[in-house]
């Protein structure tokens, strides 16, 4: 299950990535504050604000070392910002939209029930949209699209 998933990445994957000894609650409250953030372009510190909210104030190192393993670990996958054609030089957005790698696992995160999301359209909105853009990137890279590098 997703949830099970979930609590293994935070209490044994995360430290074991990079071997670096890390909180499990951390990681727990980083997973839930981006699932929040899902499919939303919302800055690292617009994530940490979200921790603060469930007064928990974590360093912007700590944050963003967390962020790192979490990639690493393919629990993150951010959507690149876009140009608008190949010849555009510049990217209409600047922040990627932020995603897990499968929208099960920011519904795990969230702890969010079948019956909460059917309560909850808008939530349940972006999920779908995450999902979207999960089974996009499937379909393209077996067609011979590539994945951008992560920033």
């Amino acid at each position: 299950m997703s949830r099970d998933y979930v609590r293994v990445v935070a209490e044994e994957d995360i430290s074991r990535i990079d071997g670096v000894q890390r909180n499990p609650e951390y990681a727990l409250l980083i997973m839930e504050a981006y699932a929040r953030s899902v499919t939303t372009q919302s800055t690292i510190e617009n994530i940490r604000g979200l921790m603060k909210a469930q007064e928990s104030e974590l360093s912007r190192a700590t944050v963003d070392a967390c962020i790192a393993a979490l990639r690493k670990l393919y629990v993150f996958e951010d959507l690149p910002a876009w140009r608008p054609s190949l010849r555009d030089r510049t990217r209409i957005t600047t922040t990627p939209a932020r995603h897990l790698v499968d929208p099960s696992l920011a519904a795990a995160a969230m702890s969010a029930t079948p019956d909460i999301l059917l309560r909850d359209m808008p939530t349940l909105g972006k999920l779908f949209e995450s999902l979207c853009v999960r089974d996009l990137r499937v379909y393209a890279e077996s067609l011979g699209g590539k994945r951008l590098p992560l920033p």
